[in-house]
């Protein structure tokens, strides 16, 4: 196993400019799941509130 962990810092500090590339991307990418989930529910819940009031 420490072979395995010895193997991945070797390959991650070899590319270094991919690994950060990657990790933006990845950043990036569950920051507009995040932002995006949290609209959708405003959303909906709003939808429901106005229903409700205009009933």
């Amino acid at each position: 196993m420490k072979f395995l962990w010895n193997l991945a810092k070797k390959n991650l500090s070899r590319s270094r400019i991919r690994t950060s590339i990657s990790i933006i991307a990845i950043a990036f990418a569950i920051i507009a799941v995040v932002f995006v989930r949290g609209l959708l529910s405003g959303m909906i819940e709003s939808t429901f509130e106005n229903h409700i009031k205009y009933k």
